[in-house]
């Protein structure tokens, strides 16, 4: 299988599978790089969708002294308040506005033509989240009754639940008119490892959908591969043939 990116001999460091931090900082460069290509300034007016805990994005924005206006939108309580805490000390000059809810209930509370929307890994958690009305840290614990239950009622009709989650972000991108739409979904090894692959799938297709019926220019696929193939993959599988795989990102334009 072919792999992407850069192949040196430096074997992926230790820190990359024994701490999250390390990662985060791994993806956020990827980040760094795609959001300075496309022109991101630093008072603009971003969106991030589905951040959970994760602080990839602002960390990518902390690079560049990032001080516009930041909304965040997630559904879960607990990592909204979690993300904004770390944003707010990453980027100090900010103005961020957390808002708890899901990506289609936040679209008349969140601005019209905004700079940049963006998402990083957010398609497999927006997947659980459409299926109940009540979103809980639970309902993404794999061993939690709120999971089980979820997972259940996914793998009966996922054509529904990945028609609704492509759905939501295609009146995202009409209603907002963002100047650029930046999201990533690779598979993700612990789905992998907790025999859980069908939502990785899942995700995939929801991309696929995406790029075929969001209302904007698509990135030609050959540009962005040739930004990812900036970045070492250590030799490693999973990076090379999937976290830098350009079939794992979309890049739209208004």
């Amino acid at each position: 299988m072919a792999m992407f990116g850069v192949t040196t001999s430096t074997p992926i460091p230790d820190e990359f599978i024994t701490s999250h931090a390390a990662w985060e900082g791994y993806i956020a460069h990827i980040w760094q790089q795609l959001l300075g290509h496309y022109g991101v300034e630093r008072k603009d007016t971003l969106i991030e969708i589905a951040p959970g805990c994760s602080s990839k994005v602002g960390l990518a924005l902390q690079k560049i002294a990032f001080e516009g206006t930041l909304y965040l939108v997630d559904p879960l309580g607990s990592a909204l308040e979690a993300v904004t805490e770390k944003y707010a000390k990453y980027l100090p000059k900010a103005v961020i506005y957390p808002i708890q809810t899901t990506l289609h209930k936040a679209l008349p509370l969140l601005p019209k033509k905004p700079d940049f929307l963006l998402a990083n890994h957010p398609l497999d958690d927006m997947l659980l989240a459409a299926i109940t009305e009540s979103v809980t840290p639970e309902l993404f614990v794999c061993t939690s009754k709120a999971y089980t239950q979820s997972r259940l009622a996914l793998e009966k009709e996922p054509t529904k639940f990945i028609s609704f989650v492509i759905s939501c972000w295609q009146r995202a991108v009409e209603e907002l008119l963002p100047g650029m739409t930046i999201v990533c979904q690779y598979p993700s090894l612990i789905l992998k490892q907790h025999n859980l692959h069908s939502l990785n799938i899942y995700a995939a297709l929801i991309m696929e959908g995406l790029k075929k019926h969001c209302p904007s220019t698509l990135e030609r696929p050959e540009v962005l591969q040739r930004l990812l193939n900036a970045h070492e993959n250590f030799g490693d599988e999973h990076i090379g043939t999937e976290v830098l795989n350009a079939k794992n990102w979309m890049v739209l334009k208004r």
